[in-house]
Parts: C-alpha cells; structure tokens; sequence
C-alpha cells in the first residue's frame, strides 16, 4: 500500500466508524435494528460496503434503485431524529 492509499483507506474507515456510531444512536433511542440496508453513493462499490460491514460488524442488504427521503447534507443527528419520528409516526398508524 501507498501512502496516499492507507490515507484514503483511513478515511472510509473513519466514516464507517461514524455508520456504526449512527447505528448505536438509533439503539439509544431505543431501536434497534432488525436489518441494516445501504443505498446511493459509495455503497455502489463493493469494497466500500465491505469496510462498512467490517467495522460496523453488521451484514448491510445493498439496495439498488432507492430514492433518498433526507437529504444528504442534513447532519446525522438530524436524519436520526427524522428517522425516529418517521418511525414513531408508523407505529402510532397500524
């Protein structure tokens, strides 16, 4: 490995320490996940998916054709709390 290439392998590693931190709130907020999905962007790369899966120690389900619902500039806190209604707001309609 280069320089350069451990510089960038570094840095996937860091953002999918920052997907498994996201996964870790959402057991916080009391929700735990029954299956762990990834979609749009990097994910397209089958080694990005396998770092994420690696450090987040989860199997991820790769899905292809997803519309994203929150943008993706919103900070994760945000999404989350959005999740989390969202979430809230299904249970309360069955």
């Amino acid at each position: 490995m280069t320089v350069a290439s451990t510089g960038i392998w570094a840095l996937l590693e860091a953002i999918a320490f920052s997907f498994k931190r996201h996964i870790e709130v959402f057991h916080e907020l009391g929700l735990p996940e029954k299956r762990v999905f990834i979609t749009n962007g990097g994910s397209k790369s089958t080694l990005w998916r396998s770092i994420i899966a690696d450090v987040a120690g989860y199997d991820l389900t790769y899905v292809t054709g997803v519309h994203q619902s929150a943008p993706p500039s919103s900070p994760a806190w945000a999404r989350a709390l959005w999740m989390k209604r969202l979430f809230k707001e299904r249970q309360a309609g069955e």
